[in-house]
């Protein structure tokens, strides 16, 4: 089967280690394997050419460009993005082979009332022209759901990534003697909620005080005010901010506890990272986080709730013994349904039943 994968985003974040992982392990299972990038951007630099060909666009008018050349070649176009779905949808009528896409979002289709009509229009004029329809969660199935699609749920994957002292070194050194350690790995957006996990960290501060919080993320349109909030509680020495960091599962073993505050999220895929990694955790309960951090995984707190997410911290920190028996549990659960062996399988059914 000749595929190929779109992912035209900037950065490295969750839907970019997926899209590598899916095409590394389709190409290793013997189809002949595509992917659509921009160009300069951590994906183009981590796909190995030796396995599959990268096709680097500078621009998008490029890579509308690229999806014509390439127009008769594919059996899969497989979008992993909005944006790159969007330019399938303008070029369908060109276009050979089968279109799919998975949806790695929870957001609500529908930020502005005024032209909520117009939204749903285009959304579903969009979406029409998929043959294929994928997402990571129910919570990313949900907004589908409403306007009658019904895609197949097939959740995202984690793969164990052995530790670089080198780069872990670095970062354990500039930690307080003694002191624990929790973290968080989230852009400072609105969706992701910073201005809860800072104050949560200051109701922590109150009743353990020996502790470190590393903060590691993008910047984003509420970094000024975390960055405010933090002095206000006067957190300058506990909250660290530490930016985005490209090695992010390295993170993991430095830390005691980690937390994820987010008001939107359709799976959460840096809690399985936190599972794999055996560290204790704790989550809000939005998107699909819940299907992630059941009781006997870890700790749910109410969306928004500060003092939960802080008694939840303490908990873990005071009682360690119970805090590992959660992790186990998670361990053992995130290998079991979250490898990457196992979504292969699904995605290879899912592209067999829709490929003429």
């Amino acid at each position: 089967m000749r595929i190929a994968y779109l992912n035209f985003e900037k950065g490295w974040r969750g839907g970019e280690r997926q899209t590598l992982l899916m095409a590394h392990g389709m190409a290793e299972r013997g189809h002949q394997v595509s992917v659509l990038v921009r160009a300069g951007e951590p994906l183009s630099h981590r796909l190995d050419a030796g396995r599959v060909r990268i096709i680097a666009a500078r621009n998008r008018l490029h890579l509308l460009y690229c999806l014509f050349r390439y127009r008769k070649y594919f059996d899969v176009w497989h979008a992993q993005t909005a944006n790159t779905l969007t330019l399938l949808s303008v070029m369908r009528p060109f276009i050979q082979g089968m279109l799919a896409f998975t949806r790695r979002t929870a957001f609500s289709l529908y930020r502005s009332r005024g032209i909520q009509w117009f939204q749903r229009w285009k959304t579903r004029r969009k979406w029409r022209r998929i043959q294929a329809f994928a997402a990571i969660s129910s919570a990313a199935a949900q907004a589908p759901l409403t306007l009658g699609f019904h895609p197949v749920v097939i959740p995202s994957a984690i793969d164990y990534v052995a530790m670089n002292h080198q780069r872990v070194q670095p970062i354990r050194a500039q930690l307080p003697e003694g002191a624990r350690v929790l973290g968080t790995c989230a852009a400072l957006t609105r969706e992701k909620d910073p201005l809860t996990l800072i104050q949560a960290m200051h109701f922590l501060q109150q009743k353990y005080p020996n502790f470190v919080f590393l903060h590691f993320g993008a910047e984003g349109e509420m970094s000024e005010q975390a960055r405010q909030l933090v002095k206000e509680l006067g957190l300058e020495s506990v909250y660290r901010f530490m930016g985005f960091n490209p090695h992010i599962e390295d993170v993991y073993r430095l830390l005691d506890v980690f937390v994820l505050s987010s008001r939107m999220e359709a799976l959460g895929s840096s809690l399985l990272d936190a599972f794999l990694y055996e560290v204790p955790t704790v989550a809000t309960d939005a998107g699909g986080m819940p299907d992630i951090v059941s009781v006997e995984r870890g700790w749910l707190c109410p969306v928004g709730d500060a003092q939960a997410i802080a008694d939840a911290c303490e908990a873990i920190l005071t009682h360690p013994e119970q805090a590992q028996e959660k992790v186990q549990t998670a361990l053992r659960w995130v290998r079991q349904e979250h490898g990457v062996e196992q979504m292969l399988d699904r995605y290879e059914q899912f592209y067999t039943q829709h490929v003429s």
